[in-house]
């Protein structure tokens, strides 16, 4: 259901079966919705649990916030402790003598050819069940059946692990199901679980891509960043600290908040500084910019915070992109910090992310958002010659949008700007001083309109990092890559860089991803074409 305030036409998406009423009234609107219990798939006990989103998108272009019922994070979906509880009142329901509902499955995530299988189960009955057949499938085959020498009291619920094991040693998502084998029909009732659980195996899916992720020693899968030092280890930056990959050693180091001086655990950029050093940006009140010199993290200044990304200019200096407080320009030779903001009349937008960049003249390029809320500011594109700033936006220029995540200038001299947000003639602008040309997913060429993320490679070719999956450019020709046709087992892209051996990392919420581009196949491009003819020899 979708509606616009004050608009007298609702309109409604009605799945079969079901019957709503609707109306409003002074303080908003009302509305009823009836579905059937037996399109639900389980029986009926008297109480359910249940999750209401709003989704408010009152000026009809973004939406701005989700109310959903008990929670305030929109994370009921993985969560479901989260949602109301409905009871009925004098409800009437006949409770089968022995039944069971699987609840829940899970494997672990790191997969081996020994993987085991856990199931959770709740006997909704009203007898204690002592001993019951249990079997589990993947991806539609049975793998086994087994007798569950366990007693399970009305009311409790227990965990049983299967005692055969499953291969999960590719890298992939595997349909799981399982199910108990209770005699059919009154007294006894079995519900089945499906679930679909996401498996980072010791083997990969795809020939050239290899995914590093909390399997192989890192704090956690939820990675941001990706930098090489100098020596060639890699840096990697997540939401519970920094990891450090010695590739020489094969050894790995973690830095957190526990055993070093970062004042944050979620670190949202890497910088790989021209003396060698690294620099991290870390979110929040507590998050202080910090600096690695090989031995020691430091933080410069205690006031640079909330930082989001990080650019070395031409001149040794450093820019941080932030939330909520403009850009901010470190000297690093004196340690002299200058800010830039709405309130000093230097940007259209104090939230900046990966939208910092120069030019051959030494000018800096600087894409704003507001973020999709209006109080963050018009947003658009900065300007700055040192002394001087401009201003590009949609009433002065051939940008489609004000939006801007993230910016590039380009070994050719072209300024990419990658914009969120879906919609018409967003996606990614090209300009090359005086042409602005668009690349979205309406002239077939971007996989998605929001882009998080752009990267040139040392031979010139283009990486978009979007929440849908990566598309690549080569200058003539366009690529997209999906789950299904690459190693990502995350298709949200939020950053991409290249190592001194020619790979290409990506940076995802299920690890980091290294990817081989010698392994760029024919069979990965997506090209338009039209057949003109067809012979038979």
């Amino acid at each position: 259901i979708y509606f616009v305030w004050d608009d007298t036409e609702q309109r409604f998406s009605q799945p079969a079966g079901t019957s709503f009423a609707f109306n409003t009234n002074e303080s908003g609107y009302q509305f009823e919705l009836a579905i059937p219990f037996d399109d639900l798939g389980f029986p009926l006990l008297g109480e359910i649990g249940f999750d209401i989103h709003i989704g408010d998108n009152d000026n009809g272009e973004y939406r701005e916030t989700i109310l959903s019922w008990n929670s305030y994070a929109d994370q009921n979906w993985n969560n479901p402790s989260l949602n109301g509880l409905a009871k009925f009142d004098e409800f009437d329901s006949h409770i089968p003598e022995e039944a069971i509902a699987i609840i829940n499955v899970s494997a672990d995530e790191c997969g081996t050819v020994n993987s085991e299988i856990t199931a959770e189960l709740y006997n909704f009955g009203s007898q204690t069940i002592d001993a019951f057949d249990i079997s589990y499938a993947i991806n539609g085959t049975t793998v086994a059946t087994e007798t569950a020498s366990m007693t399970i009291d009305p009311g409790d619920t227990v965990v049983y692990t299967f005692t055969t094991t499953a291969d999960l040693s590719v890298t992939a998502y595997y349909d799981l199901y399982v199910t108990t084998l209770l005699d059919g029909g009154d007294p006894h009732c079995n519900i089945d679980f499906s679930k679909e659980i996401a498996i980072i195996g010791e083997i990969s899916s795809h020939e050239g891509w290899t995914i590093y992720s909390a399997c192989d020693g890192l704090p956690a899968n939820n990675i941001s960043s990706v930098a090489e030092d100098d020596d060639g280890n890699i840096w990697f930056s997540t939401n519970e600290g920094i990891a450090k990959f010695d590739t020489g050693l094969d050894t790995r180091t973690i830095y957190n908040t526990t055993n070093s001086n970062l004042s944050s655990d979620d670190v949202k950029d890497l910088l790989k500084y021209s003396d060698g050093s690294i620099w991290a940006c870390l979110d929040g009140d507590d998050g202080i910019v910090s600096t690695f010199d090989g031995a020691t993290w430091t933080n410069p200044d205690a006031e640079n915070i909330h930082t989001l990304s990080a650019f070395e200019d031409s001149q040794g200096n450093i820019w941080f992109g932030t939330w909520g407080h403009g850009v901010r320009r470190l000297e690093v030779s004196s340690g002299t910090l200058t800010s830039y903001t709405q309130a000093t009349g230097d940007l259209p937008s104090d939230i900046v992310w990966n939208a910092i960049t120069e030019d051959a003249s030494g000018d800096i390029w600087i894409g704003t958002t507001s973020w999709g809320n209006p109080d963050n500011g018009p947003a658009g594109l900065c300007r700055f010659d040192g002394s001087d700033w401009t201003i590009y936006n949609t009433g002065n220029s051939g940008l489609p949008t004000n939006d801007i995540l993230c910016a590039l200038m380009d070994s050719k001299g072209n300024l990419w700007l990658g914009h969120g947000w879906s919609g018409d003639g967003y996606g990614v602008t090209r300009f090359d001083g005086e042409n602005w040309d668009s690349f979205n997913t309406q002239n077939g060429t971007l996989i998605s309109n929001q882009v998080i993320y752009i990267f040139e490679d040392h031979v010139g070719n283009m990486w978009f990092g979007t929440p849908d999956g990566i598309s690549f450019y080569d200058g003539q020709q366009w690529r997209k890559y999906f789950k299904w046709n690459s190693g990502l087992m995350d298709v949200n892209i939020k950053s991409i860089t290249e190592d001194s051996e020619g790979n290409i990392w990506f940076a995802t919420n299920m690890g980091a991803v290294k990817f081989d581009v010698a392994q760029l196949l024919p069979d990965t491009l997506d090209i338009p074409y039209t057949t003109e003819s067809i012979a038979i020899d």
